[in-house]
């Protein structure tokens, strides 16, 4: 028995099913002559696995194996079927072809804000999901980092502004007191001469 009923491998990709398990000696195994293994699979008659490089898109489809003894035969059924590489569902990202970026939009989860993004690699054996990009904040939070940072800000002001005021301040004490010019101002009486 195999320890999945049905396989869905990526085209193009290397693909293993593991050997079946079994309880009895067995001398071989064999796949069923009316069964058709997808092009670039290949059966190993003395483990039972399949493995190889699928090619082709292919449906479901129902391969039958027996493993044999000199008492006889047993068998089980197993389907598999070939289709694009893709990333399973993950969180909130959902069942995605390789190649592909899912965005989730954090307003998604209720009272959240931003988004997450993420792209479906192609790895060795399907998709991969790649590294998760951007951020999913609650609003409350945004608000009270946004006020926190205005605070932050207003009294880095302050600091510099009082630093400002003292560096004048002790400038201011370190001249000399310097003397003031009181000028007189006399008044000139100017006479008008008439010329004839």
């Amino acid at each position: 028995r195999y320890s999945k009923s049905f396989y869905s491998l990526a085209r193009g990709l290397k693909s293993e099913i593991p050997a079946p398990s079994y309880q009895n000696l067995v001398s071989s195994f064999l796949i069923d002559n009316l069964d058709v293994l997808p092009n670039g699979l290949q059966f190993n008659n003395q483990t039972g696995v399949i493995f190889g490089v699928a090619l082709n898109y292919t449906e479901p489809r129902n391969v039958t194996v027996y493993a044999v003894n000199d008492r006889g035969a047993t068998s089980t059924t197993i389907q598999i079927e070939v289709r694009d590489p893709r990333c399973e569902q993950d969180g909130d990202f959902p069942q995605t072809l390789a190649g592909e970026t899912f965005v989730f939009e954090c307003g998604q989860r209720g009272n959240y804000w931003g988004s997450l993004s993420r792209k479906c690699e192609v790895g060795e054996m399907d998709g991969e999901w790649g590294k998760t990009k951007g951020v999913c904040m609650a609003i409350s939070l945004a608000i009270v980092l946004i006020v926190v940072a205005v605070v932050v800000v207003l009294l880095i002001i302050g600091l510099i502004v009082m630093v400002l005021v003292k560096r004048h301040q002790r400038a201011m004490k370190s001249r000399p007191p310097q003397k003031k010019n009181v000028s007189l101002i006399l008044p000139v009486c100017c006479n008008r001469f008439v010329l004839s």
